[in-house]
């Protein structure tokens, strides 16, 4: 099994939205089942527009190729840099949130954030 992350591209939308709008996934991050596609395009456009930074950074989960889910940080002035994700269910216990977590970390790394995360 090959996990990556690569940055959010809008061609990734659809199958996110798909793997996200699913009552397992949100009951355990935020946001009310089922989503709201007009608020789910609207901040997947921004992470698109804003790209790579130190503030924030989203990435897309691939597994073998397909779309499994979302990865992603921001960082506010002088307080711990924050990372969420979500993982559709088929993916879950395969140990692809560790795989993404760390590829996120390095990317992370690479942007020059260090401190604490969480």
């Amino acid at each position: 099994m090959n996990v990556e992350i690569v940055p959010v591209e809008a061609g990734h939308v659809d199958a996110l939205f798909e793997v996200k709008n699913s009552i397992q996934v949100l009951k355990w991050i935020p946001g009310d089942f089922p989503l709201d596609r007009a608020a789910f395009d609207g901040r997947l456009a921004r992470q698109v527009s804003a790209g790579l930074s130190k503030d924030q950074a989203g990435f897309t989960i691939l597994v073998d190729g397909e779309i499994a889910g979302q990865i992603g940080h921001f960082h506010r002035d002088d307080e711990p840099c924050e990372v969420g994700y979500f993982i559709g269910e088929r993916w879950w216990g395969r140990g692809v949130a560790t795989q993404a977590l760390r590829l996120c970390l390095q990317q992370m790394r690479a942007l020059g954030i260090s401190g604490r995360v969480y």
